[in-house]
Order: C-alpha cells, then structure tokens, then sequence
C-alpha cells in the first residue's frame, strides 16, 4: 500500500537507466493505481518502446516478452499484445499467466478459437486458476456464438446463392428466343 513511495523508487530507476523497460512498467502500474492515468499511459508507452528495443537484443528473454504484451494490452493494442504473448508462450509453452494473457489478448482481437486454446492450456497448467478457469467459460460461450454466427451466415448466403441462381435461370429462359421454324 505504499504506491506512492513505490513510484518514487521507479522514477530514480529511469533517470538512472532511461531505457530500464521494467521500471517504466512498474511506474505505469504505480501511476494507474493512484488514479494518475495520463501519466500511466505515458509510461506503458515507454515501457513499450524500452522492451522493444530489449528484445531485439534478448530475443529469448520470454518476461521480456510477456511484459511488452502486458504493456500493451494496457495501451489497448491488443495485435502488439498477442504477437508478445505469442512469442513468451514460444519461448516458455508451459507458463499458465503466458497463455492466461494471450487468451485474454485472442478474445480482444475476435479470434475465438485461438482464444479458447490458450485459456484451456492455462487451466490445464493451473487448475487452480480461477480468473483463467472464469475466462475460458467467457472464451467458450463466445467461440459458440462465433461459430452459430458463422453458421447462420452460411445459410444466408447459401438461400441468396440459390435465390440467385434461381432468377439466373428464369431471366435466361425468359430472354432466349425459340428457335426457328422450319419453313
């Protein structure tokens, strides 16, 4: 409970080391937690910036990797998150938070399926997992509706397909000339 102070020791941090990408998370999560949200958001994007440029030189680092999703994910750009996650989740396949988020970033982005995937690896990682176990339910109930959406799309244009092939049909007819009678 001492976010304030916590803030204090960040800030150092970074004017001791400006590309520290930890400490510009940590100050992020600092500054949101006491309401400092334009301040927040200033960090998360440096946080970004800072571990982009880490992991091009610590390709195989996957905290690296998971804390570049989380700060994305936090400056709502859930394609930057997942391609993160999906790389910690590469580098570390049997992380239960890895797959946790990348399902959580896969719901953000509509892709149902992948999302229910990395939700049930989560679970199967951690049974214990509650918040994983509560969105793999949330995961699956949307990945129904997808997949009834689709459905039902499908038979839209499957009727429309032979409406149209219908009236193709009758206009052709309609428009051919008998042939000619023989004098």
């Amino acid at each position: 409970d001492e976010d304030q102070a916590a803030a204090d020791i960040y800030q150092k941090a970074i004017s001791l080391d400006g590309d520290f990408p930890d400490a510009h998370l940590r100050l992020a999560m600092s500054y949101q937690v006491l309401g400092k949200k334009d301040e927040a958001e200033e960090e998360y994007k440096k946080a970004a910036e800072a571990y982009q440029k880490y992991v091009r030189r610590n390709q195989k680092d996957a905290k690296a990797h998971f804390n570049m999703g989380l700060a994305y994910n936090r400056l709502n750009k859930p394609e930057e998150s997942v391609k993160a996650f999906r790389q910690a989740v590469k580098l570390e396949p049997e992380n239960s938070d890895s797959q946790y988020e990348l399902g959580i970033a896969y719901g953000k982005t509509r892709l149902y399926q992948e999302s229910y995937n990395a939700l049930q690896k989560a679970t199967e990682l951690d049974p214990d997992n509650y918040r994983a176990q509560e969105a793999l339910e949330q995961a699956k109930i949307n990945l129904q509706r997808w997949q009834a959406m689709v459905k039902q799309q499908e038979a839209i244009a499957k009727r429309q397909g032979s409406k149209n092939a219908n009236n193709a049909n009758a206009n052709s007819s309609a428009n051919v000339s008998p042939p000619p009678q023989a004098p």
